[in-house]
């Protein structure tokens, strides 16, 4: 009786141990996954940012909205360009 339960216990171990091992491996690949997808969406924002940043070097509109803001605000300090 006890020669049957022996190979019966050790093949359920067996079993179990490779069952843990399969689920420990495929937790291993899936936060290798996760990170691989955090590059390389941390890489695209980095290469858009860097293409937005390169197309505005040579803009002049950011500083010609900046000075036409800041003579409307030197005007209203200006009493006879009030209305």
């Amino acid at each position: 009786m006890i020669n049957l339960l022996i190979p019966a216990v050790t093949e359920l171990a067996s079993g179990f141990l490779s069952n843990r091992k399969e689920k420990a491996a495929a937790k291993q690949k899936l936060a290798v996954a996760k990170i691989e997808a955090q590059v390389t969406k941390v890489q695209s924002d980095a290469g858009w940012e860097e293409k937005a940043i390169d197309s505005s070097a040579n803009s002049l509109k950011d500083e010609a909205w900046t000075i036409c803001f800041i003579v409307i605000i030197v005007a209203c300090m200006i009493p006879d360009a009030q209305p």
